[in-house]
């Protein structure tokens, strides 16, 4: 729950100040913070041209344009 609140907050806050896209890394095996990022609409963008302590890592997007709707389903 402390994840959730805490991306709920971020992502307000950008919206906020006026930011339209979020980009974020996540290391390939972090399934528990995928999950989470697809679950509030992130979407996967590809993988990253350098690894981060031995691992793959994957960037994903959010385009907050137009975002309230999808938000509101994920934080009700």
């Amino acid at each position: 729950g402390i994840g959730k609140k805490l991306l709920e907050f971020g992502i307000n806050f950008l919206k906020e100040i006026g930011v339209e896209q979020v980009r974020l890394l996540v290391k390939k095996e972090n399934t528990i913070a995928k999950k989470l990022y697809k679950k509030t609409g992130f979407r996967f963008m590809g993988t990253h041209p350098k690894k981060i302590e031995g691992s793959i890592i994957e960037e994903m997007e959010l385009n907050l344009t137009g975002y309230q709707d999808e938000f509101e389903n994920f934080v009700s």
